[in-house]
């Protein structure tokens, strides 16, 4: 199999890096600069024109911000694509979308697997990720050890099904942090060290990732530096509503974002929506 990879983002970056070191890897990026580097550093193909990645590579992987990329990326090049291309999109992507991003490829004999993953670039880095994988499980075979190159891979069922997950598997992420961030600052303001109530906490049935890794990682030490921009999280976030619908317990999740976002940046940490809560 030819491997090509297109996106070298924060996650991009190390995933293309980790299956580099198992395959041989074409690598397109937006940003020609950035792609030199990574060719430089961990002797992947840097490749100049994306339709090359579609002409010279049966194994496509994306990570892009949005499925509007990728499906505009598709549509531009699906004409150079070689018949039985598989394409793994590691995008935190929308379902329909990749769904629709399915039919074209189909039209031109080739396939779709979305493969969203979570950990973040650290993990991203170290090759020890968690991937979702949804799609045919006949084609999820004939990859799955090139995923396993750069994470752990947990087959999802039909298309599309992965990346309803990755949405509601966000939203709770960041509500968890949100709620365990006001519940530490009430803590805080009774006169109790967040540093014992973590201590507590996760040893207990309250604990959550964001107990045990984001709060004292990020927020405590005021770093704000995980890796994952807000923007990129809103994003997730109204994926996730067009399958939650008339939510009940999110409700007050989309409200403070929308609140957040109206008088910040939205390429800020989404850490930092925890300021909003809980006061250093």
């Amino acid at each position: 199999m030819k491997i090509g990879f297109i996106g070298l983002g924060k996650m991009g970056y190390g995933i293309a890096y980790n299956i580099s070191k198992k395959y041989n890897v074409s690598i397109w990026n937006r940003t020609n600069n950035i792609a030199k580097k990574h060719s430089i550093e961990h002797n992947t193909i840097f490749t100049k024109n994306i339709f090359d990645i579609f002409k010279k590579n049966n194994v496509i992987f994306t990570c892009l911000p949005t499925s509007y990329e990728v499906i505009e990326i598709i549509k531009n090049n699906s004409n150079y694509l070689q018949k039985d291309t598989i394409l793994i999109d590691c995008t935190t992507g929308d379902p329909y979308i990749t769904k629709e991003i399915g039919s074209i490829l189909k039209t031109h004999n080739s396939y779709i697997l979305d493969c969203p993953v979570s950990g973040g670039p650290g993990k991203a880095h170290t090759g020890t990720l968690t991937s979702m994988i949804g799609g045919e499980k006949y084609i999820y075979n004939k990859v799955e050890d090139i995923i396993k190159s750069f994470s752990n891979p947990i087959y999802c069922g039909c298309l599309g099904n992965a990346n309803a997950i990755k949405s509601i598997n966000n939203i709770l992420n960041i509500t968890h942090l949100c709620i365990a961030s006001e519940g530490l600052n009430a803590l805080k303001n009774y006169g109790v060290d967040p540093n014992i109530a973590l201590k507590v906490i996760n040893k207990s049935s309250g604990r959550s990732l964001m107990t045990e890794e984001r709060i004292p990682q990020e927020i405590i030490t005021e770093k704000y530096n995980y890796g994952f921009k807000i923007g990129l999280m809103n994003k997730d976030i109204q994926i996730a509503n067009k399958l939650l619908g008339d939510t009940i317990m999110f409700k007050e999740t989309y409200k403070l974002l929308n609140k957040f976002l109206i008088n910040n940046d939205d390429n800020l940490d989404y850490t930092e929506i925890t300021k909003l809560l809980y006061k250093n």
